[in-house]
């Protein structure tokens, strides 16, 4: 009883906070409590090959709406909107509405691109992507390109009633709809699932949010970081203070995780909505995913871990000794030992006992040193990477991991390759409005 009363008392001040642009940092554990996790439905029961029964996370999206339509589905053609990439790309001939912003919507725009599609961010003079100005960058920060290229830029006014026909014009010869506003103005802008399945019956509108479209708390201000520490990132990812700590704005973690889960839920969205002759609504939540991240901690606590970082760290330890350790020339090398036999038996160690006679013996070799004479044990080791020294490693060029748009600027690359075709970025990010001219009306042109 005691525990159920904090519990209540947690939830509450969460609430509390979540009113404002704040979010507590909560444990695997707590998460199974949450308020909002628990109406989204975000755990299943189930009963493990031992026995055990434990909590599992269920996938981060969900279907909101499905409408079945009558008669035949909307013809598509092969070559409909085949983008500059190609035809052998898996999403050639899909058109996508990209009304995303920032990372967690423009960003799977961008991936859905780079699967050849043709996607036509959807901005206007008065209201462009904040990321094109964002603090500590100039015009078009880099930011900005990173997720927009590959994209057709389009200005719409969508509060006149023009701006409302032409985009409901360009609804009828699209697959997707994409968006990340704040809960009901996509509604309030007049374009409801109803009103876009007028325009075309087998459309998909796929909105990605931060914590999902409906149920307590679902609407507050967040940012990455008040999503990481409601999820339960946050308490894992600590010092030794056992402090919490957030990646905020140097990777901003739930941002970039839903654009590679976001995306391929879109894409299966797209399969499903011409498979089945239907309409479908899919609501995909950041800190879904930031959570469904963590669903292996989850399902430990749930059977039986203690729900704190110290334990939960034990529990997933598959080595002996797994670490950061400074070397000779000062840099940070990560070791990963499967057992102590493998570093008591190598004579260059010198038998080396414990976690730490090996921070020892690493302060005394350069880290080319530690890496060469680990490796040759088979011991995991590699020495920490900054972003300019990783884009020039083989393996990373190789794997299209960083990559240059049409006029040589670096720009993000991929974060999976294709078997057959190759992705590509064939074109800059585009200035608002750029491609109005190939897209738009002549009634629309005419109006400016």
């Amino acid at each position: 009883k005691g525990r159920r009363a904090r519990n209540a008392v947690a939830c509450a001040k969460r609430n509390q906070l979540r009113a404002g642009l704040g979010a507590p940092a909560i444990t695997a554990g707590e998460t199974m409590e949450d308020p909002l996790f628990l109406h989204r439905e975000a755990f299943e029961t189930v009963t493990r090959s031992d026995g055990k029964t434990v909590k599992a996370f269920r996938a981060p999206h969900r279907i909101q709406r499905v409408e079945s339509n009558p008669g035949e589905p909307s013809p598509r053609k092969a070559g409909d909107h085949l983008t500059p990439a190609g035809a052998n790309l898996p999403l050639s001939g899909v058109r996508v509405l990209d009304m995303g912003i920032i990372t967690a919507g423009a960003g799977t725009g961008a991936l859905l691109a780079d699967m050849g599609a043709e996607v036509l961010k959807i901005e206007s003079d008065t209201y462009p992507d904040p990321f094109r100005k964002w603090p500590g960058f100039g015009e078009d920060s880099p930011l900005f390109k990173f997720n927009n290229r590959n994209k057709n830029g389009l200005a719409i006014n969508l509060k006149t009633e023009a701006g409302k026909k032409e985009f409901l014009r360009l609804v009828a010869s699209a697959d997707v709809v994409m968006e990340n506003f704040r809960r009901g103005v996509l509604d309030r802008m007049g374009f409801s699932l109803d009103v876009l399945r007028e325009a075309n019956p087998n459309i998909v509108l796929a909105s990605i949010s931060a914590q999902g479209l409906d149920g307590p708390g679902c609407n507050a201000p967040t940012y990455g970081t008040t999503l990481e520490a409601s999820s339960g990132f946050a308490m894992l990812t600590c010092y030794e203070d056992r402090h919490p700590y957030t990646t905020a704005r140097l990777i901003n973690y739930p941002d970039q995780t839903v654009c590679m889960y976001a995306s391929a839920t879109i894409a299966l969205a797209i399969l499903a909505a011409r498979e089945n002759n239907c309409a479908l609504h899919v609501d995909v939540s950041q800190r879904d995913v930031a959570a469904y991240n963590l669903a292996d901690v989850i399902e430990m606590v749930s059977a039986g871990v203690p729900d704190d970082v110290d334990a939960i760290r034990t529990a997933c330890a598959d080595n002996e000794i797994e670490g950061m350790f400074r070397s000779k020339d000062d840099q940070w090398v990560a070791v990963a030992v499967d057992s102590l036999a493998m570093l008591k038996g190598a004579a260059e160690l010198g038998g080396i006992d414990s976690e730490q006679a090996l921070a020892e013996w690493v302060k005394q070799h350069s880290s080319a040193e530690v890496e060469t004479i680990l490796r040759a044990n088979g011991i995991g080791v590699a020495t920490e990477l900054g972003g300019g020294e990783m884009k020039e490693l083989d393996i990373v060029k190789e794997m299209q991991v960083f990559g240059y748009s049409a006029s040589g600027t670096l720009v993000k690359g991929f974060p999976f390759t294709l078997g057959k075709t190759a992705m590509k970025i064939w074109r800059e990010a585009p200035k608002v409005g750029e491609d109005n001219a190939k897209y738009l009306s002549a009634d629309m042109l005419a109006q400016g």
